[in-house]
């Protein structure tokens, strides 16, 4: 029987797609046979039209945008991940801003995850592109 090594950490990142819906399963299973701790992260991407709205929208609009999209993201984890985990594992939830790859990798690389020595964060997807070590 093959052994596998025991994952303390373990990172899924999601886009809240139907292929981050597939990759979820794998992590979660392998987070809740381990016993160990759930990471659930999505970056968010920062766009430079959001500072070029300050012009023409005030900062009430802005900040109700904010909320909304805050509300959205909590309504996606619900649904999608949380509501499926229950009690079965421990999980934090992570929402970052900024370029994909690199907050991924921070992340990775400051919480010191199991297995990101090469950290290759992924999802389950038929195109595969590789862009600084992170599959999407």
């Amino acid at each position: 029987m093959m052994e596998y090594p025991k994952y303390k950490k373990v990172l899924f990142c999601t886009d809240f797609s139907e292929n981050s819906d597939y990759a979820f399963e794998f992590a979660f299973g392998i987070a809740k046979r381990d016993e160990g701790l759930l990471y659930i992260l999505h970056v968010t991407p920062h766009s430079p039209n959001q500072e070029r709205l300050r012009v023409y929208v005030s900062d009430d609009i802005l900040r109700n945008i904010q909320k909304g999209l805050e509300q959205e993201l909590d309504d996606n984890y619900k649904e999608r991940y949380t509501k499926k985990i229950a009690d079965a594992v421990r999980f934090e939830i992570i929402t970052k801003s900024g370029r994909e790859d690199e907050e991924i990798l921070k992340f990775a690389k400051d919480e010191k995850v199991d297995g990101c020595n090469r950290c290759q964060a992924y999802t389950v997807d038929r195109y595969v592109s590789k862009h600084k070590g992170v599959c999407r």
